[in-house]
């Protein structure tokens, strides 16, 4: 047997059945063996094609991973510039926020300064208009005894109408 065929031998020589059980004779067997060659080229072929598809596939396969790469370290790029930028916004927004406080606190402690003044300079303004009330009350008082002793009335002044 060859290949799993039953053989007839004729002649010493051993040859595969044809489709009705006939012995395949030489001038048979050299045409059954150009139908196996051709058929192994028709095999040849077709793995050759399906290599070939396989091999644009893979490359396709690697292109599109290539572009994804390129996209991810795109995006890769874009995010540690927003991070660099967020960063850079932060920090302002934080000086910012602290210079701000400052100038408050600043603020609140300059206005309590004025309040603490004014409530401690209150007395010694009030005393001091308390003083000119009373030098002012004493020439007067000392304007009216002169105007008695010079014998004008007490109410005229000195212009006459």
């Amino acid at each position: 047997m060859l290949d799993g065929l039953p053989m007839i031998i004729l002649g010493g020589t051993a040859h595969p059945p044809d489709a009705h059980g006939q012995p395949i004779v030489n001038d048979d067997m050299e045409t059954l063996n150009s139908k196996i060659a051709l058929s192994e080229a028709r095999t040849d072929t077709k793995f050759a094609q399906l290599t070939g598809r396989i091999d644009l596939l893979l490359a396709t396969v690697g292109d599109i991973d290539r572009r994804q790469s390129d996209r991810s370290a795109s995006v890769e790029h874009r995010m540690a510039e927003l991070r660099t930028t967020v960063l850079t916004d932060n920090r302002h927004t934080r000086s910012t926020v602290r210079n701000t406080g400052f100038a408050l606190a600043g603020l609140i402690i300059a206005s309590l300064g004025t309040v603490i003044a004014g409530v401690s300079l209150y007395p010694s303004v009030f005393g001091f208009g308390l003083q000119v009330r009373d030098i002012v009350r004493q020439e007067v008082a000392s304007a009216a005894v002169e105007r008695s002793k010079s014998g004008l009335p007490a109410g005229s002044g000195t212009a006459s109408p």
